[in-house]
């Protein structure tokens, strides 16, 4: 499959010590098996992130949502978010949502450490800077591509 394949060769990119991030719409298990960590939204709500595998089938069945014998990982977990077809799966992407957010609070900095308000560093390039950076990015650009 030409998806396995993209992975395996993005898996190999990674171990050369890479960040490679994927976005990819139902995956097959052999693909998602391919996978360190997985992001599963919903209607813009995290639900998920973390190790594939047990760990997220854990996550799962810690909920009230094991996954059955004979359904692939991947097909469970987004036949249960998935709120396109079933919509009332709302309330399950919910209650998987906040159960996910709670897990994390312990390990979420404080906002009043990393408040962006707060931070009374550089104001930004001034005009001329801007100009300078601008002219040799399009002279770099003009050059390259006549």
């Amino acid at each position: 499959c030409a998806a396995q394949q993209v992975v395996e060769i993005l898996r190999r990119v990674a171990a050369a010590g890479n960040a490679v991030v994927v976005s990819i719409h139902q995956p097959s298990a052999k693909v998602y098996n391919l996978f360190d960590s997985v992001c599963f939204l919903s209607k813009g709500k995290q639900v998920y992130f973390g190790p594939t595998g047990t760990p997220a089938l854990d996550f799962l069945s810690t909920q009230g949502h094991a996954c059955p014998t004979f359904t692939t990982p991947p097909e469970f977990f987004l036949d249960l978010i998935n709120t396109d077809f079933k919509p009332q799966n709302q309330e399950v992407v919910d209650t998987l949502a906040e159960a996910f957010t709670t897990s994390l609070k312990p390990s979420l900095p404080k906002p009043e450490v990393n408040d962006p308000a707060g931070y009374k560093g550089a104001t930004g390039a001034g005009r001329g800077r801007q100009f300078v950076v601008l002219l040799a990015r399009t002279t770099h650009q003009s050059v390259k591509n006549p």
